[in-house]
């Protein structure tokens, strides 16, 4: 497998990858109800599924970085806000799970070196390098017992061993098919001996490759999904999944999958858990924060005209959303969408900040990756009105407020002008002010 199919194949296991709502692993078992496995999705009320991923402690999720790291060059930075995902109870169907059951992540942490650039045909191989997170969560989840990480010395036995490694995930089981259930599936360990493995810039004490057969591969969605392997009667948690060539078609999984190795992140995990118990109060007033000032740059994108929404129809959350913009009679890309404007557990419209220029006329492209890509209706843009009824707005309040500082102004000079003087009658006394103050008949000036 070359490494521009390698490429392909890692962006299928990516969570942007979104197909029809429909199983995990192709060939898999099913395993509702296993502890070993959770789903990560990027909603409360989502049903869409996004990536796999397992608790290492009650409050620790193991995933992968690209499920939540932001693509591109932007190293250590992540996708959504630290609050922006939610967890399973492991084992679940999330097509049909209690969402109160889902417990909110409170932390994110991605190496600071970590980038999503994957791209072979320009020799960037970085997509791979330090491709694994950890989401701190804001209540445990408790299950009947947790891994411990494989060491150094345990990874390097199992793969002198080619021992079998048991993978979990809550992808796709093929091509286009998801059930919201967990399944799990056991592929042997091997050395790397392909040419996109050998070149892989992953140094090889950082990862860790299982063979994927015809009838035995992991598939879109399975990405952050934990590897274990039994060593001397334990259960370990070796690694978790960053790529792999399966469910492109049925059968179709002919080489190998892809893991970051946990071993080499723990003193990192542990002094951000240090980090996070802390601070731990000021890190959930974070989401609070945010959220004022995010409605008020709502409030100032609406007043100025410069925000859209497609409110025509229902949509995935985790679809592409883009506003276009129709210039020299070509439709181009303006504004990436920058939320989701949630009408149910199934119905979200995107909005996006953009100041359109006077007649623009614009429409929403909508696609998911290698699917389909459907436009909405074109509308004209109101952002030129909006400025404008602003400016007359802004012109009469001027007005109003340069007549009023006249009409200030004048009173002070006449106020200025005016003195005061005593004047008495007898043990009577009384203070005149006036222009030409003086005093009433029967008193005398003081």
């Amino acid at each position: 497998m070359n490494s521009r199919r390698y490429s392909l194949l890692a962006f299928v296991l990516s969570a942007n990858f979104i197909m029809p709502p429909s199983h995990a692993v192709y060939g898999g078992e099913e395993v509702v109800g296993s502890e070993r496995v959770v789903v990560i999705l990027e909603s409360k009320e989502s049903r869409n599924g996004g990536c796999s991923g397992a608790l290492i402690t009650s409050q620790i999720v193991l995933t992968a970085a690209h499920c939540l790291g932001k693509p591109g060059k932007n190293p250590g930075v992540i996708k959504n806000n630290h609050w922006g995902y939610w967890v399973s109870r492991p084992g679940v169907d999330f097509k049909s799970d209690n969402i109160s059951t889902r417990v909110q992540s409170a932390y994110v942490v991605i190496t600071d070196d970590y980038t999503n650039s994957y791209d072979p045909k320009s020799n960037d191989y970085a997509k791979n390098i330090h491709d694994i997170a950890f989401i701190f969560l804001r209540k445990p989840i408790e299950i009947s017992s947790y891994p411990t990480v494989a060491s150094p010395a345990q990874v390097k036995q199992l793969k002198a061993e080619r021992a079998s490694i048991t993978h979990y995930g809550y992808g796709l089981s093929d091509k286009g098919i998801q059930t919201g259930k967990p399944k799990k599936i056991d592929l042997k360990i091997r050395p790397r001996e392909r040419s996109y493995e050998i070149n892989n810039v992953v140094p090889e004490d950082f990862s860790i490759i299982t063979d994927e057969t015809g009838v035995g591969a992991l598939c879109g969605g399975d990405s952050g999904g934990p590897w274990y392997a039994q060593l001397d009667g334990k259960l370990l948690i070796v690694a978790n999944t960053v790529g792999g060539s399966g469910c492109v078609g049925p059968g179709s999984g002919l080489g190998g999958t892809f893991g970051t190795l946990v071993h080499q992140y723990e003193s990192l995990l542990w002094k951000k858990w240090e980090y996070f118990l802390a601070n731990k109060s000021e890190i959930f007033k974070w989401e609070t924060s945010a959220l004022i000032a995010n409605q008020l740059r709502l409030e100032t994108l609406k007043n100025t005209g410069h925000y859209y929404q497609e409110n025509t129809g229902c949509h995935s959350n985790g679809i592409i959303a883009v506003l276009q913009s129709r210039k020299s009679g070509d439709w181009q890309d303006v504004a990436s969408v920058e939320g989701w404007v949630t009408l149910d557990t199934s119905c979200y419209q995107p909005w996006t900040s953009y100041r359109a220029q006077k007649g623009e006329i614009l429409r929403w492209r909508l696609a998911s990756p290698g699917a389909w890509e459907v436009f909405s209706n074109t509308f004209e843009e109101i952002t030129s009105s909006k400025e404008q009824s602003n400016l007359a707005a802004e012109l009469k309040a001027k007005q109003e407020a340069e007549a009023k500082a006249k009409q200030e102004a004048a009173a002070k000079a006449v106020a200025a002008k005016k003195t005061t003087i005593t004047c008495v009658k007898g043990k009577l006394t009384k203070k005149v002010t006036a222009e030409k103050p003086k005093c009433p008949a029967g008193y005398k000036k003081k």
